[in-house]
């Protein structure tokens, strides 16, 4: 073949491989989109540009939302934050509704269910306002029908879009009670009844200030922080009544938070809650949170709160990095018998134990239980040595002791088990006795006897050639005893 030849048809299939490429594959997605768009009934290019909606909520509600400063709020009925999920939804819902039939010479409106503008959906986006109407449902398809204002046609739009747009009027409220930055919490005071507690965040951590001053329990108090960062309201009372205003002259709890500002230009931020005495209808307790009106919460959620001093006091027994364990003793005392001693230490990642062999799985989950031991109580601040060897701690029923590389990280002593209230613990040498949850007992043996029946790990059993005239090991049938059926 001429070689002018084959460079103009290389040329040609390179132009077409080139069109086929930029057009058929690289501008599909492109051509989709225009497709997408042209259906749209709304000339809005981000949800972002709309910036106030008005709809009638599901319940007759005629409400009005309006983003300001990029946060959504209600301002009729009545002023109060929205729910930015909600409202992100509908406006998203707004942008993107589009139609694939749409009928251009449509018969009267009312045939439709389109006649009725009183329940007619503005919103304004760029600074155009917008209106849509939506009417029945569509006689196949479960579709609805829509008409958009300054139009003569009829639309037909999806039933997912009319659901996202028809919201209760407690759907597009905001459910968080409380809006705040756990992290910038400085100080917390909680009062109830029968006392109160006043937490103060240092740069050791959390410490109680009042009714008495020392070290508070981490946990508890992001717990609490948490489930009040959490707390959602399940309705609203817009205006109160008389009956229901009582009802926080003596409230079975406050809390206020005290919170650091974010920039120095802004103050720090002051936030009270009051749940009020007795149930609200139907078992719900009213909530005030600033502002006229209250929420309600289910009456379950008070028992969140802890209302007692000891539930914020540190009850931390031990506390390690569990990498850095490399050896676990554990000292058993039986009265009228020598100290029992067993040593698990840890070689390339794997954990054994001497003069006994526990599991090594047990090791693990002892080592990690001991890595964050935490007390449900606070028994005493202190106690007489006769009151610690009726407790069984003077000597301990059992003595764990955790080393690492540099040094002893945690040494806890176990004493008497108190049935269903749970095991008696010290930190060894430390003044404050504590009550273990008894769930414990499943990771710690609280002495030799539960050591050696859940614990130890279990001989293998015996090979079949090992039995008796070289054959398979007898099997008794299940519920069988042993040496069942023998003379």
């Amino acid at each position: 073949m001429n070689p002018r030849t084959t460079g103009i048809l290389f040329l040609v299939a390179a132009a077409l491989g080139a069109f086929v490429w930029f057009y058929e594959i690289g501008g599909e997605a492109g051509r989709k989109d225009a497709e997408t768009a042209a259906k749209r009934l709304f000339p809005v290019s981000e949800p972002s540009a709309v910036e106030r909606i008005e709809l009638t909520a599901s319940g007759g509600e005629r409400t009005l939302l309006e983003r300001d400063a990029g946060e959504w709020r209600i301002t009729q009925p009545v002023a109060a934050p929205a729910d930015a999920f909600v409202a992100d939804a509908i406006a998203s819902a707004l942008v993107q509704l589009g139609s694939d039939t749409i009928y251009e010479t449509p018969q009267p409106l009312a045939i439709y269910g389109l006649a009725d503008a009183g329940h007619d959906l503005h919103f304004r986006a760029g600074g155009v306002d917008h209106v849509l109407r939506l009417g029945r449902k569509t006689p196949v398809g479960g579709n609805h029908y829509a008409w958009v204002g300054g139009q003569s046609r009829v639309f037909v739009v999806s039933d997912l879009a009319v659901n996202t747009l028809s919201k209760s009027f407690d759907e597009l409220r905001e459910k968080r009670i409380l809006r705040f930055d756990v992290d910038a919490v400085e100080r917390i005071t909680l009062r109830w009844p029968q006392g109160h507690v006043v937490l103060v965040r240092t740069d050791a951590g959390w410490q109680l200030a009042e009714p008495i001053v020392g070290p508070a329990d981490e946990v508890s108090i992001d717990d609490l922080l948490n489930d009040l960062a959490f707390l959602r309201a399940s309705g609203f009372v817009d205006a109160p009544t008389t009956a229901q205003k009582r009802a926080f002259a003596a409230p079975e709890l406050e809390i206020e938070l005290a919170t650091k500002a974010a920039e120095k230009a802004e103050p720090a931020a002051r936030l009270t809650l009051a749940i009020g005495a007795g149930d609200g209808s139907e078992g719900d307790r009213l909530v005030r949170a600033g502002g006229p009106g209250l929420f309600r919460i289910p009456a379950e959620r008070l028992q969140d709160f802890p209302r007692e001093v000891a539930s914020y006091r540190f009850r931390e027994l031990a506390r390690f990095d569990l990498d850095h364990a490399q050896q676990l003793e554990i000292a058993f005392e039986t009265p009228g018998e020598p100290t029992r001693t067993l040593t698990a230490t840890r070689d390339d990642e794997a954990w054994s134990s001497t003069p006994e062999s526990i599991e090594p799985a047990r090791i693990v989950t002892m080592i990690d239980e001991l890595s964050r031991l935490r007390a449900k109580q606070i028994l005493a601040d202190g106690m007489g040595e006769e009151e610690l060897r009726e407790l069984g701690l003077t000597p301990p029923s059992a003595r764990f002791t955790v080393t690492g590389k540099d040094g002893q990280l945690a040494q806890v002593d176990l004493g008497r088990v108190r049935g269903s209230d749970g095991i008696v613990a010290r930190a060894t040498r430390g003044p404050t006795v504590f009550l273990l949850a008894p769930s414990v007992a499943d990771f710690l043996p609280v002495n030799l006897e539960a050591l050696r029946s859940r614990f130890l790990a279990k001989p293998d059993a015996p090979a079949a050639e090992d039995e008796p005239g070289g054959g398979p090991a007898a099997v008794a049938p299940p519920g069988a005893a042993s040496g069942a059926g023998e003379p």
